[in-house]
Formats: structure tokens, sequence, C-alpha cells
């Protein structure tokens, strides 16, 4: 999430007040009254400066220590939290720090989320981790059951699962309102892309370039080729629209339908050129049946810019009048009427007439941060904890790895993690970490 407007939108809205998710459950008295979570940054800036603002925001949280490459981002951002200590390296601040730290939040490059929470989870502490969880796709499932064995608190930086718009969109969709799921269209406006390697300059004295590198294959910087962006199109450190958008759009989609893992992908696209993600095309998830979908069902994932037609066809939902789709968002086709979600914006049923009289549910605002620090206080649970979103993170990459083999269909046999027709594939599952970078329980 980079819209300013949206954010003070979602924070105008969640101020009112913090509603619990449906099934929360409170332990009173697990925190002293006054004790806070000691909460660790890494990631200051961009998106990371954020969540910490907003992580920082609650009254039961203190910044205890910050982490960042940049020295100038770190040397910025503490001057507004000078008892923090200041880390460059998150394997010093969790070797020096750990004793002193409850909870973490993971907001830098996709391919450094898997090795910094992994190491958090090794040290038994608390993780808040933005989408998307990992750049790989075993990385998920290695997160997931070590946080589950850890026993810890976690929550992925999808902020949209927990506005009143796609909560509202949930309830809908398991009411039962527009009957059984047949298909589902989603479909984001991002077009990430660049030209290829820059060429390789000095970085700056206040850039810790290996640091940045960290486990992905050693590079020379260049002037505006990732670091502080850019890097979202790169194969080897960003996961393309499919990781920055779908991880928002997919979220509603999953979430309300219950959908477990595809049984097979295809996607229809240009290949990866020049180290980069294709930013344009179709991926196509196929789905087992599930209570809330007519027989097994398709989920279309369409990118690439909206004005440049990457987009489902607004004649999808049966209306009498022309429907100008929103830039972002998922159309649910079910057996009694249609859905239009927009990304930010509370759903539209269709035909208009058939819902002239149906009451929208309000499942209210739930501030996606403040609960997670208040569920490491044993006060409620996150609404996105790694339970949810690692199978959710898995998905996500298996459409990525359709975009590396267009055309193809890839079968996938989720228990195994592994392509059962097209064992090409399979050689990109995971990814062996640079030589020093070795983390536990991931390398």
């Amino acid at each position: 999430m980079r819209n300013p407007s949206t954010r003070r939108s979602f924070l105008k809205s969640a101020a009112a007040g913090i509603v619990l998710p449906a099934g929360a459950i409170s332990i009173a008295g697990a925190y002293p009254a006054n004790t806070k979570v000691r909460h660790a940054a890494c990631g200051v800036t961009g998106m990371g400066g954020y969540d910490l603002r907003m992580l920082a925001s609650s009254p039961h949280s203190e910044i205890v220590a910050l982490c960042d490459i940049d020295d100038g981002h770190l040397g910025s951002v503490a001057k507004k939290y000078p008892k923090a200590a200041r880390f460059n390296d998150f394997r010093k601040l969790f070797d020096k720090e750990h004793k002193n730290i409850d909870s973490c939040h993971v907001t830098v490059p996709d391919h450094m989320h898997a090795p910094i929470t992994m190491t958090a989870l090794n040290h038994g502490k608390n993780v808040y981790c933005q989408k998307p969880l990992c750049h790989e796709i075993d990385e998920a499932r290695k997160i997931r059951l070590a946080a589950k064995k850890a026993g810890v608190v976690t929550q992925m930086g999808i902020q949209i699962h927990s506005h009143v718009a796609y909560r509202t969109g949930v309830e809908v969709i398991r009411s039962g309102a527009i009957g059984k799921v047949r298909a589902v269209h989603t479909w984001a406006d991002r077009a990430w892309s660049n030209g290829g390697r820059p060429k390789p300059q000095t970085p700056p004295k206040h850039i810790h370039w290996d640091l940045w590198v960290g486990v992905a294959p050693e590079r020379p910087w260049g002037l505006n080729s990732s670091h502080p962006q850019e890097w979202w199109s790169w194969l080897d450190f960003g996961t393309g629209n499919l990781g920055d958008m779908g991880c928002h759009l997919f979220d509603p989609v999953i979430n309300s339908i219950q959908y477990g893992a595809p049984t097979s992908v295809r996607a229809e696209c240009k290949a990866p050129k020049n180290e980069t993600w294709p930013n344009a095309g179709r991926v196509a998830f196929n789905f087992p049946a599930t209570p809330y979908t007519d027989g097994e069902t398709v989920m279309t994932w369409y990118d690439g810019g909206f004005k440049k037609g990457h987009h489902p066809s607004p004649d999808l939902l049966p209306s009498k009048k022309k429907v100008n789709l929103p830039s972002q968002g998922s159309i649910f086709i079910g057996t009694k009427g249609a859905m239009l979600l927009p990304h930010w914006s509370t759903p539209k049923l269709f035909p208009e007439e058939n819902f002239a009289d149906y009451k929208m549910p309000n499942p209210g605002n739930v501030n996606h941060w403040h609960s997670f620090i208040d569920a490491c206080r044993g006060e409620g649970k996150t609404g996105a904890s790694f339970e949810y979103a690692g199978p959710f993170t898995e998905t996500i990459l298996l459409g990525n790895l359709a975009k590396r083999f267009p055309t193809q269909e890839l079968k996938w046999d989720a228990p195994n993690l592994k392509v059962t027709n097209f064992s090409e594939a399979n050689n990109f599952i995971g990814r062996k970490y640079r030589k020093g970078w070795e983390i536990d329980g991931l390398s």
C-alpha cells in the first residue's frame, strides 16, 4: 500500500476504535497493565516507516531498536526514537538485543522477508511481516511451520484485510447473497518494469549494499536500480505485480471462499526478460470445490495497467447499465448474481434490481497494527497470522512460478511443494542462499 490518500481514509475509519475480529479471544492479565511490548523495526522508511509509525501509535508499544541498511534513513528516524538501539545488520540486532525485544516488524525488500522473519522466530519473537510473506514458495511453508512451533503472535501486512470494505465483501460471499461462487476475476493496474541492469557503480557510503543484497546472488550497485525503489520487478529481489498487489487483492477472495491450495495454474504472458518479472498478462488458478463454490472454480488474475486492457470485461456483471470497472478489484460470479469488490471500496451487487432491498452488512474496521500489539499482550488475536498467510503466500508465488513458463500448465502437489507434470519448474520452488548468509531453518 503506497497511496497516501487510502492510508488516510483507513486511519480515519480505524480511529473510531478497534473492533476485534469474529471469534477473537481475550486473555485478561496476560501482560501487567503498565507493561509495553518492546518492538524492533526492521525497515524504517517508506512502507517500513509507515509500519513503524502505526505500530508505535499503539499505547501498548515501545520502540527499542531500529535496523536499516541506509544510514541516512536510520539517522533520520532515530531522531524520533533517540533511546532505540541502532543497527544496519538484522543478525547483529537479534544477537545483541534479543533479550530486550518482544516483537519486530519486517518491512524490507521481498527477498529478505523470510531470512529476517525466521531469525526472529528462532529467537522466539512475535513478527509482523509485510506482504508477501517471502520470496520463495518453500520459504512460506518453513516460516508458517516455524511460527507455529514457536507459538508466537504473527501478522502479515495486508492492512486492507482489516478494512471494512474487504471485511464486508467477505461477509457477503459467506452469507450466500450471490449464491455459490462459480468464478472470480481479479485485476491490478500496476506494471512495474525496468530495462535491465544499470552500469555498475560504487554505492554511496551511507548505503550498506552487501547487507541490502543479503541472501540473493551478489551483484554491483547501480543508480536507481534497486534501493530505495525499483526492486519490485527484479526476479532476484521482488515478486512483481502478483507479490505487490496480488497479496491485497487475493485476500478477500481466499478469505471469503476459504480456498485451499490450487490444483493447477497457467500463465499467459511474455517470458521474464532482463532478469525482471513480466509486467502484464493473466494467470488462471484452478481450485477445488469449497462450501462456498459451485464445484471446482477458476480464479483469473490480470495485471499490466488498467488502460492497456489487462482486466476482465465489465460485461461479466449482469447489469442493464454500463458498468465502469475500478482500476483494481475483483468480480465474483455466483449462481444468484455477482459482486464487484473495488480495492478500498464497499462491494456492489448485480443485477442491481435483484438487490435493491439488500442490507449490506457492516462488520466495522480493525486496526491491523494495533491488533498485532494487542495480541502480543495476550489480548485478542490477529486476522492475518502466518497460519493463514503462509498457504496464501504459497498460492501467490505459485502464480509467479507459472509466469516463468508462459502457457505451460503446472499441476501442483501442494503437500509436497512439487509440480508433477513439468519438472523444470521445480528448480524455482526455493533458492540457495548466498554463501555467508545461511539462516537456520531456511538454508
